[in-house]
């Protein structure tokens, strides 16, 4: 007791170890600035505990963003002894990382396809839910995002040509000039 006949003795002191607090952020980057329609765009999310204490039960979504058609995507470990639900998928992601040990990140590469009628900014966001009392440092969600390249469509005119004779009848109209002009020095 910190207590000398019910007065506080300031002599007296206490250490309460807590446990380390996991805390997991998350980072999206895209592999082109612009895109066509029916073009592909690569996205990587990085998942990473930069903490002392590990996270459980790391819940990872990326959605499909309005103006993709489709995405493939693998998981690989970015640093440390984490370890991937899946190696990879098809579709939206959506996985749960059963433990994400300290210093640990997991890298996830999503191959994206653009659809014919994607809006002029594709804004593509990946977020956290984290459940163990672990913290998102410095924030639960991260985006990147695409701008639709515009492509002008039409038809393709040809480029006049001259005849072979129109080329001949040229070049003597040419050679005539400057012998007419080379007469007169």
């Amino acid at each position: 007791s910190c207590q000398r006949a019910g007065v506080a003795d300031p002599t007296c002191s206490a250490t309460v170890v807590l446990p380390p607090v996991a805390v997991v952020g998350i980072a999206k980057s895209a592999s082109v600035a612009t895109v066509a329609p029916g073009g592909k765009v690569t996205y990587t999310v990085t998942v990473a505990n930069e903490s002392s204490g590990d996270a459980t039960s790391v819940a990872v979504s990326d959605p499909l963003a309005q103006g993709i058609d489709s995405t493939t995507w693998t998981c690989a470990t970015g640093h440390g002894s984490a370890l991937c639900p899946a190696a990879s998928g098809a579709g939206a992601l959506q996985q749960t990382i059963a433990t994400l040990p300290a210093g640990s990140s997991l890298v996830y590469t999503i191959q994206a396809t653009v659809g014919a009628n994607a809006p002029s900014e594709i804004v593509n966001t990946a977020s956290l839910t984290l459940s163990d009392g672990s913290l998102c440092g410095p924030t639960c969600s991260a985006q990147a995002t695409v701008k639709r390249q515009n492509v002008v469509e039409g038809t393709v005119a040809p480029v006049p040509t001259l005849a072979q004779w129109a080329l001949a009848a040229l070049a003597l109209l040419m050679a005539a000039v400057a012998a007419h002009r080379m007469g007169r020095h």
